[in-house]
């Protein structure tokens, strides 16, 4: 972490909103106070012990959707409790447990790929474990985002990025940044991995050693839909 930044404890950083809340509250009419307290007291709550893994009787179980489930887990188990990005239809099994009430972790949707990076950007120097996931085609301007601040103040982050386009059969506005992904982020210096649906582990585990406990900006590439 650069030094050129103050570190903020993630927990001064979340009591200081529950704090806004009950102050907001004490001015609030009535009906409105218990949602204010309300949403206080689950900001409080996220700062409590998780469970690490997902439990044994979440969507992903249900459903057979075991990559997502591994891929998410991964994360969990390394402590990143943030997640942030924009929803695309190969990562929609992933969005999904995120979205589940029994997920152990934050979920955070943005507007733009650019906006969740700028999202994460900000738990990071708080302190927090976040990540971006987006599709290839947020890419392009999320770019400006990277070099002209992550890349250059080391705050570095894993990005998960969706593969549309990457066979040429998809929609056309995909063929582009489909066929010149992994050639655009080789230009960036962004390390790579594409994951293997048939051997998640053993992608995911090339992933974190090139993200390399917040050392590097790494990109996970989901070419199938998980």
């Amino acid at each position: 972490m650069s030094t050129k930044f103050y570190r903020i404890h993630l927990s001064e950083f979340w009591n200081a909103i529950a704090d806004s809340l009950w102050r907001h509250a004490r001015s609030t009419p009535p009906g409105g106070t218990e949602t204010l307290l309300a949403g206080r007291d689950r900001v409080r709550a996220s700062l409590k012990e998780r469970s690490c893994v997902l439990p044994e009787s979440s969507l992903a179980a249900e459903s057979g959707n075991k990559v997502a489930e591994t891929l998410l887990n991964a994360f969990l188990i390394r402590g990143h409790s943030h997640f942030t990005g924009v929803p695309c239809s190969l990562l929609k099994g992933f969005f999904r447990l995120l979205e589940d009430l029994d997920c152990p972790a934050a979920y955070i949707p943005a507007p733009r790929e650019d906006s969740a990076l700028g999202v994460a950007s900000g738990l990071a120097v708080a302190g927090a474990k976040p990540v971006v996931l987006m599709q290839n085609s947020g890419l392009g301007y999320s770019l400006n985002v990277l070099t002209s601040f992550n890349l250059i103040y080391d705050v570095h982050l894993p990005i998960v990025v969706s593969w549309r386009g990457h066979d040429g059969k998809d929609a056309v506005e995909h063929d582009i940044i489909g066929r010149e992904l992994t050639r655009l982020l080789d230009v960036f210096g962004l390390p790579w991995t594409v994951l293997d649906n048939e051997r998640p582990e053993d992608s995911v585990e090339a992933f974190f050693k090139q993200y390399d406990s917040g050392r590097c900006t790494a990109v996970l590439i989901v070419r199938e839909g998980i």
